[in-house]
């Protein structure tokens, strides 16, 4: 959903709600144009259109333009090849880490896949084959108890 904020924001998109979007897709699915008076006026505005911007089930940097629209140097007009590079530590704030589930399915997958790997380049009845190789896994809480299979 863009922003209805009339006549001086405009949005420009190349899909539209319920479109499926796929994997060979050009990723720059819309864009909002802005204009006013001035640069931070018009910078005012575009932080207001994108307070209001929703998308669904795709990934999107309106957060990333947000944190540019804030930035000092970017509303002083100071923008630069270098900008992005030189603003990184406020503009791109440190990814969080994985949550311990995730590391654990995303390390269940790769011994699944290296084990398989393995098997398929070993003799027929090596004691090292797939049948050697077993791995279990318990889903559990964010307390540590275990949780009931499916």
């Amino acid at each position: 959903r863009a922003s209805a904020a009339g006549a001086l924001t405009r949005t420009d998109a190349g899909v539209a709600e319920h479109d499926v979007v796929s994997v060979h897709y050009d990723p720059m699915l819309a864009k909002v144009i802005v204009r006013d008076v001035d640069r931070r006026a018009a910078c005012a505005r575009l932080r207001r259109a994108l307070k209001e911007w929703e998308t669904v089930g795709v990934p999107t940097n309106v957060e990333f333009v947000r944190a540019v629209l804030e930035h000092d140097s970017f509303l002083d007009g100071d923008v630069h090849t270098a900008f992005i590079e030189q603003h990184k530590a406020a503009l791109l704030p440190p990814l969080s880490p994985p949550p311990p589930s995730l590391i654990v399915v995303a390390a269940a997958q790769w011994a699944q896949h290296h084990a398989h790997a393995l098997a398929q380049r070993l003799p027929p009845h090596s004691p090292f084959g797939a049948s050697a190789f077993s791995l279990s896994v318990t889903a559990v809480d964010d307390e540590g108890d275990a949780l009931a299979p499916p």
